[in-house]
């Protein structure tokens, strides 16, 4: 994990769910999953890979009563120029409602998956 300042919550199924942002390119924000009280940690699950800087990331998350994890940061990308905003994911956590983990996402390269997000800007 290249990034200081993580977030991370239990989600209701039981496991941890843990954000943060990658400060090294690509700048991204990152998940990961662990069943075993964070003694492991899955794959790595790119939420949002197109930030300008490295000044990204102090995530917070809440799941919402639909199972859906909002993962809100402070980022910046090339798009709006060099201000800083509080961005936002909604991330269908893979596996929560009992499916396979790999669903929505492409194969694993060797930054991890790719996840098709949503995001929103302030």
């Amino acid at each position: 994990m290249i990034g200081p300042i993580a977030a991370l919550i239990r989600l209701r199924d039981g496991r941890l769910c843990l954000t943060y942002g990658f400060r090294a390119p690509p700048f991204s924000i990152h998940a990961r999953l662990s069943s075993d009280e964070g003694q492991t940690w899955g794959p790595i699950y790119v939420l949002r890979d197109d930030g300008a800087a490295r000044d990204i990331g102090y995530p917070r998350m809440v799941q919402r009563p639909d199972g859906k994890v909002v993962v809100l940061y402070y980022f910046t990308d090339a798009k709006t120029g060099p201000e800083r905003y509080i961005g936002a994911t909604i991330w269908e956590v893979p596996g929560a409602r009992g499916e396979d983990p790999r669903a929505g996402i492409a194969e694993p390269n060797s930054d991890g998956y790719r996840f098709t997000s949503s995001t929103t800007k302030r």
